[in-house]
């Protein structure tokens, strides 16, 4: 029972953790006097929370769920590294491209 409550609580959370990911770029854009280096460092942390919420939450419950089985576990590891992967490349080439 009590496995189960963790279970909801988790996915609650990963769900109220990509409500957050939608809002937080465009209050962070809009606050005025706003220091360059925060820019930096909310967009760094911005990949590091979608890696997490995306991609790690998700392999963690798939692996929850099979009970640890050894296919689901390589699966949901595979599937973080190309996430990963995916992710820091995309944001890579959004932040080498010259600014308009």
């Amino acid at each position: 029972m009590l496995g189960r409550c963790r279970y909801y609580l988790g996915m609650s959370l990963n769900v109220a953790a990509s409500l957050a990911d939608v809002v937080d770029g465009p209050i962070a854009r809009s606050t005025p006097g706003r220091h360059p280096a925060f820019a930096v460092v909310g967009s760094k942390l911005d990949c590091y929370s979608d890696i997490v919420s995306h991609f790690v939450v998700p392999a963690s419950l798939l692996m929850h769920i099979s009970d640890l089985n050894a296919l689901c576990t390589a699966l949901a590891a595979l599937y973080v590294c190309a996430g990963i992967l995916r992710h820091v490349s995309t944001f890579s080439l959004l932040l080498s491209r010259p600014q308009m």
